[in-house]
């Protein structure tokens, strides 16, 4: 069995909602306005139509964006995969996360792919405020709006290079190459334009959004 046949394995599936389970219960639904009680309660039957999806020809159901407002003015734009799309993403994340170490990207000072509590948000800024407290200076530097211009012809090659599973690469360029299809917000497609998100650049898949926005139960408006 190859880590594709590995990772869409009803099995492993099952398992990525089971360990992702707390955290997807709080989560926004994505375009397909499915809520989270209303995938568990429909768990196999979702699981069956995603891996027939995975055998058609795959391509993920699209974002749907949120705008969250700023505390100095404006939104930041959140862009939220479906159910179904988020257990694959962390079904592939599982496969590829033994191959971390030897990529360099699991270390002492990485947050968010790193497993484990301790490697949440809450987690680096522990840690950044244990560095402030112990030494002399701490560099503190962002690139803005990184993440959202972003050239996925150059992300698709590193990704040829580094990623040694084969049967993956596939997968994770769809995902790479997913866009937003709907919104909250009557006006989420000119506020994501405000925020130079822009079609064919950049990556946008978020695995979970936590729902503050009243989406917990399946949405009956639709803003696509």
């Amino acid at each position: 069995m190859n880590a594709l046949e590995t990772a869409i394995s009803l099995q492993r599936l099952r398992h990525a909602w089971q360990s992702k389970k707390a955290k997807l219960r709080k989560s926004c639904f994505g375009v397909d306005r499915v809520a989270a009680g209303d995938f568990e309660r429909n768990l196999e039957r979702e699981l069956r139509e995603l891996r027939y999806r995975l055998g058609a020809g795959f391509k993920p159901q699209g974002l749907l964006a949120i705008l969250k407002p700023k505390p100095t003015g404006g939104s930041r734009v959140i862009c939220v995969p479906t159910f179904a799309d988020r257990l694959l993403q962390f079904s592939l994340l599982d496969q590829l996360r033994p191959k971390f170490n030897a990529m360099g990207i699991e270390n002492t000072v990485s947050y968010g792919l790193a497993p484990g509590a301790e490697r949440s948000v809450v987690g680096a800024r522990k840690f950044a405020c244990v560095a402030r407290a112990r030494l002399p200076w701490v560099y503190k530097t962002d690139v803005q709006k990184f993440f959202d211009n972003i050239d996925r012809t150059v992300l698709e090659a590193s990704l040829k290079r580094v990623v040694r599973q084969r049967s993956l690469l596939p997968f994770l360029k769809a995902f790479l190459h997913t866009e937003i299809l709907g919104g909250l917000d009557p006006d989420w497609r000119a506020a994501t334009a405000k925020n130079g998100i822009l079609p064919g650049r950049g990556v946008r898949s978020r695995p979970s959004m936590r729902c503050n926005f009243g989406c917990g139960h399946r949405a009956a408006r639709s803003g696509g």
